[in-house]
């Protein structure tokens, strides 16, 4: 039932009126943290990971929780469980797909971005390697809590 209403909304916001044509409209636009609790497009109360999609064809925004949005972008959950390590420990390392997401939002230049993919799975950083990693870190994180 709430999948449903979650469809027939993005379907009012979307240029197709079919579901498979479109959700391919829509892509993730940012992530963030309710700082209360907000009810899903759904129905669903409480949400509290925020993904604000947007549809690449009539620019409408939506805000969705994640549990709904990662039925149809796979992205959102890998993102915010990358989040979550980082926010946690600032010296952990951020996965591909957060790493692109924040290059794509260009909250990182292509220098930073290629920086990281090539530290990231290195055992041992220098002293240098792990400040602009944990620098960069931070910056990332900051841009997402003042998103939304």
């Amino acid at each position: 039932m709430s999948e449903y209403r979650l469809i027939t909304e993005l379907l009012k916001l979307s240029q197709s009126q079919k579901w498979a044509e479109a959700q391919q409209e829509w892509d993730l636009d940012n992530v963030v943290r309710a700082d209360e609790p907000e009810t899903c497009m759904c129905g669903h109360f409480p949400i509290i990971e925020i993904c604000l999609i947007r549809n690449i064809k009539t620019s409408s925004v939506a805000r969705v929780g994640n549990c709904c949005v990662k039925k149809f972008i796979d992205k959102s959950d890998k993102i915010f469980r990358s989040i979550a390590k980082v926010k946690k420990d600032i010296d952990k390392s951020f996965n591909k797909e957060t790493i692109e997401f924040a290059y794509n939002k260009s909250w990182i230049n292509q220098w930073e971005r290629d920086f990281y993919f090539d530290i990231q799975r290195k055992r041992v950083l220098s002293d240098k390697q792990t400040k602009k990693k944990v620098a960069l870190n931070q910056k990332i994180v900051n841009k997402l809590s003042k998103q939304g």
